[in-house]
Formats: C-alpha cells, structure tokens, sequence
C-alpha cells in the first residue's frame, strides 16, 4: 500500500477521500497492527490490475518455519550431549577435555565480533539475498501501475525479509552454541553419576609443572567464582578424582561460552532494523490523513521549468524524507528579476516549502541569496515550518559527463551555492545518484539536517 500511495500521489487511482476514510480507528493501536488494518480497508476497494497486485502480495512466502529454531536448538544440544563424552575407559585426559575446543571456538566468534562492531560494514557476510524458493517469481497483470507497485513492493519486501532473516540467523547461530555448550555440561554430569571417572594426563614435551601452569590459567577465572579451588596436577600417568576438574571446567564453560553468547544474544535482539524506522514515518503519515492534517509541501521553481521526471525525482525524495503521504504542489517558476515581485507577492506561509534552483546557474548573493532570506523571513510566520533548498544537477551533470574534472567542479558549484544561500536551510543536490535512489538521498538529508538540536522539526 505504501509503494501504490507513494506511485499515486496525486490520487488517481486510490482517491485521497478513501486514504483519509480508512486513516481513521488507529487509536491505541501499534504501528504494526493500525498499518495492517489501514491496508485491509484500502485493499477493498481496489479494481482490476491494483486489486490483482494487492492480491498476490498478500501470497508472497513470508520466513522459514517456526519449528525449524527448536529442531536446530534441541540438535545442538543432543550433538553436546552424545560427542563429547569423558572417555568410555573411566579416563579424563586433563590436556584434551570435552569443552577445550569448543572454548577455542567460542573466543574465535566472540573476537570477530568486537573486530566487526569496531569495524562496521555493509552487513553483507549476512545478507547474500533471498533464497530462490522464498522470491516470488515475476508478475504482471497488464496494468502499468499495478506492474510498477508490485515490482517496488517485492524489491522492498524482498530486501526487509533478508535483514529479518539475518537478524534471526544470527540469534539461532548464538542460540546453537549456547545448547551445544549446555549438552556437553548435561553430559558430563549425566554420565558423571552413574559412572566413576578420573582425571590424568600425558605428553611427550610439556613437564607437570607446565601442565599445572596451564591449567591454572584456564581454570584459574573459574576458581574464583565457584570457590572450587584448582587441584594439585598429579604426576603424569597416574590418575586422581575428576570430580573437581569436571566441576571447573563446566564454570569456565559458564564463563567463557555462555555468558558470551548470551550477551551477543541481547545485542542480537536490541538491533533496530532499518524497516521499523520506515514503518513509523508510514504510520504517522497515515495517522495525519485520520485527523485532517494532509502535509502539503509547495515547491518554488526558480529560473527553471521543472519537467515532469525531475517533479517525479523530487518528489520521491520529498514522500521519503515527510512520508509518503505527502502532497507536492508545484508553485509557478520565479523568473530571473521578478524576485522581489515573487516576494511581495506571498501569501499564507506554508509549513513546508521548497526552493528549487538550477545548479548551473551561477548564484548571485542580491539575488537567489536575497530571495532565500526573504522567504525565510516570510516562512518564520509558522511556527514549526521546514524550508528546503533543492540544487537540481541534472543539465550541470550532463555538460560535465565523462570530462575528469567533472567531480571538483561539482563540488565548487555547490560550495558556491551553499556559500549564497546561507546555513539557515538544508541543501539538497538533486543529482544522477538522489534520482536513482531517493530513499538514501532523504535519509541522508535527514540525519544530516533534521536531527536533534538542529532547529527543525522531526521529519516524520
């Protein structure tokens, strides 16, 4: 629903009387379950090819099956329990315990860990894509709209369920070890009561003083916290109670393995994927339409006539960056000296307003510069309002194309422009990259003018 709002914003094809109608009743209601009932009402009254789009969302694979966690938990847990068993012969080799290695591994992945939260990257060790059995395969109803929605609504669902996904693989991975862990402790103790074992050691190069050393450095933390003090190694081959080792080395299990990975677990769980900031920004566009607030930005062309992709282009970016329920309207173009005529002009101030200028233009202080401050001016009469200065790229990017000076040109023009309109508005470059990807292009406008402290209003 959200791409078919955001595809259809002048209301073509889903009427705005039906938006706000089915806008209503979210009172108390989360995000979630207020988006999922909105969309229900709006699904209802779609026709032909939208109404087929909506329909195959609706059977589009959603996630792994529930019972696969608990067959992968209770899977671990048997593997720790049947593969490291203490010796059949009663033995314990004090050198080559059960938990050794998996205490090994375990630092391994805790240490990679810390390595990628010091180093962050793209997340894309996790997320390779989809697997081919959960797309869904290619559709088309023969409506263009409709083909369009449903494209959009598949890539952004396609792209929300892969992060969903492996936040929840990496949760089952840190659960895995956790059971694994407990079925060797299980095992131990288990086959512990109905079995005498003891514990000794052997090798060709390491003395009983070095093997004491060792040893009192692994099991050393464990000491300390369970009170059982570490034994005295005995000389080599000759055997004594395993009782206290099995005892320090299930602690140090504790320690080392479980207490790791259940910190990992929470930070797993805390992460805030990037598909529920989206769904707040819907939700409270939605939220605005149930109480009459319809968010109208107006947009004021200057020195340029804003054709119909770069109105698309821009208007992406606006849905993204003051949700997608966001109506544009496109002032007349201010021409080259009527500047002071625009001014005197004005009306009612709006609470959003764009200023969109050509970047191949040279700016001028008395000028665009002018024109800047006195529609701030004009724009402080509402208290809250959110001005926006837009640098439309395209006929500047297309002169410079292919040429190798073509970055630090851009560059100079925009600090030219930056320089004339002041600090007072964020500034937008409406460039190749902002056209291909609005989404990215808001977000950064957002995090980098709309934050905390910054004298604007939430975006949302």
């Amino acid at each position: 629903m959200r791409a078919l709002e955001e595809a259809d914003p002048a209301g073509e094809r889903l009427g705005m009387a039906e938006r706000v109608a089915a806008s209503g009743g979210g009172e108390g209601k989360s995000d979630g379950a207020y988006l999922v009932e909105r969309s229900r009402r709006l699904g209802e009254g779609l026709k032909g090819g939208l109404a087929a789009g909506y329909a195959r969302m609706e059977d589009v694979p959603r996630g792994l099956p529930g019972w696969l966690g608990v067959a992968v938990s209770g899977g671990a847990f048997l593997l720790g329990w049947w593969t490291h068993d203490l010796g059949a012969d009663g033995q314990v080799s004090l050198l080559a315990f059960p938990l050794l290695g998996l205490m090994g591994w375990n630092a391994a992945v805790v240490a990679a860990t810390l390595l990628g939260l010091a180093r962050p990257g793209d997340g894309s060790g996790w997320k390779r894509g989809l697997p081919r059995w959960l797309r869904a395969e290619p559709w088309s109803g023969g409506d263009g709209l409709a083909d369009a929605v449903v494209g959009r609504a598949e890539r952004d669902w396609e792209a929300l369920e892969v992060e969903r996904m492996a936040m929840w693989g990496k949760r089952l991975f840190h659960v895995g070890a956790l059971m694994l862990a407990a079925g060797v402790v299980a095992g131990m103790y288990g086959r512990g009561l109905v079995r005498h074992y003891e514990a000794g050691w052997e090798s060709t190069f390491l003395s009983q003083g070095a093997v004491s050393q060792l040893l009192g450095i692994v099991l050393g933390p464990a000491s300390l916290v369970s009170g059982v003090a570490v034994p005295v190694v005995p000389p080599q081959g000759v055997l004594t109670s395993a009782a206290p080792w099995i005892h320090l080395w299930a602690a140090s299990a504790g320690l080392f393995i479980l207490l790791p990975r259940l910190v990992l677990l929470s930070m797993s769980g805390r992460s805030r994927p990037g598909w529920a900031g989206q769904l707040g920004e819907y939700a409270a566009a939605a939220r605005r339409l149930a109480g009459g607030r319809v968010l109208v930005a107006q947009v004021l062309p200057v020195q340029c006539e804003p054709d119909s992709p770069l109105r698309d282009s821009l208007r992406a970016v606006l849905q993204h960056l003051w949700g997608g329920q966001v109506m544009v309207d496109f002032l007349n173009p201010v021409r080259y000296g009527g500047e002071d005529e625009a001014l005197a002009g004005l009306g009612e101030a709006p609470s959003h307003l764009v200023l969109l200028l050509p970047l191949a233009v040279t700016p001028e202080d008395e000028v665009h510069g002018a024109l800047r401050r006195g529609l701030g001016q004009w724009m402080e009469r509402a208290p809250g309002s959110q001005g926006l200065a837009v640098l439309d790229a395209w006929s500047f990017e297309s002169r410079l194309r292919g040429m190798p000076e073509a970055g630090r040109r851009l560059a100079e023009r925009r600090a030219a422009w930056e320089k004339v309109l002041g600090s007072g508005w964020p500034l937008l470059v409406l460039d190749g990259e902002a056209r291909r990807r609005p989404s990215q292009a808001a977000a950064a406008l957002a995090a980098g003018c709309f934050g905390p402290g910054r004298g604007q209003a939430d975006p949302a």
